[in-house]
């Protein structure tokens, strides 16, 4: 059991800002990997994408597989996810495997995110992904597949994971917003009628998210009931506390944690081989 050192703050008024740690941070030891900006066209509608390879890649290993929803400011270096930094950080360390990164811009958030339904994991499943692994080696199982999302994309990511569990694996929803569903929060009461699926989630809740001390539309606490569904029902399952408001903040913190999380190996796997990070800075 780790010890965390005791501070008299623990019990904040008001909601807090977490500071970013060094794997949210550019390091002179790890290479930067590529990012190219690419389009898909369906049916008339064109969907914006980035593609960030680490830096390591090899077209003869198939690469793992992570998804990240509201693609843009999932990948800003300046936001607060740093996604594909944290990437090339935690590929470099060999903390998570060999990961491309896919970041999905929405073409319309709301409709696509606060669907209740297969068609956005479809689209990701038919018309992303494949263009992905025609230009780049990815393991095709699912539990080497992941989906993240911040608030509307949270949950967008959940029902991505759950509506295709023969597509993602792996899911991590950051204070979703299951109060901005059409049709309520279904999840508190599906997960507990439908068998377990093979998926493995992370989520986290805000104390001070949207509505918190409300008796209605009530973020933090639906995010509380998903997360005990997912608890009761043997998933293998986490759940991250933090005192944020509803913003990116302690999502993007979290980040390499929750990648870490997600990426550890599955009971019976061997541990990644571990070799020194990169110790100069090279090119591709």
């Amino acid at each position: 059991m780790a010890e965390r050192q005791y501070r008299d703050d623990q019990v904040p008024a008001g909601p807090v800002s977490y500071r970013h740690g060094p794997d949210s941070l550019p390091r002179s030891d790890v290479v930067p990997g590529r990012c190219q900006v690419l389009e898909a066209k369906v049916r008339g509608v064109t969907h914006r994408y980035r593609v960030h390879v680490p830096f390591g890649y090899r077209d003869d290993e198939p690469a793992a597989l992570m998804v990240f929803l509201d693609g843009e400011r999932c990948h800003a270096p300046d936001g607060e996810l740093r996604g594909g930094l944290v990437l090339d950080n935690l590929v470099a360390r060999r903390a998570i495997p060999m990961t491309v990164g896919v970041f999905v811009d929405p073409v319309d958030r709301a409709a696509q995110y606060d669907a209740f339904d297969a068609r956005h994991a479809d689209l990701l499943a038919h018309e992303i992904i494949p263009r992905v692994a025609a230009g780049w080696h990815l393991d095709r199982e699912p539990a080497r597949h992941g989906i993240c999302g911040v608030g509307a994309g949270g949950h967008a990511a959940l029902t991505a994971a759950w509506m295709r569990p023969d597509v993602f694996g792996k899911a991590i929803s950051f204070i979703g917003s299951f109060t901005t569903l059409p049709d309520g929060n279904p999840y508190p009461y599906l997960v507990r009628e439908t068998l377990p699926k093979a998926l493995r989630i992370l989520m986290t809740a805000a104390s001070f998210d949207t509505n918190h001390a409300s008796g209605q539309l009530n973020a933090l606490s639906e995010n509380l009931k998903t997360a005990a569904a997912f608890a009761e029902t043997g998933y293998d399952f986490h759940l991250v506390l933090g005192d944020g408001a509803h913003n990116l903040n302690h999502a993007g913190v979290l980040l390499p944690d929750a990648l870490r999380w997600l990426w550890r190996p599955e009971p019976g796997e061997p541990e990644p081989p571990r070799t020194d990070p990169v110790a100069t800075l090279v090119t591709w």
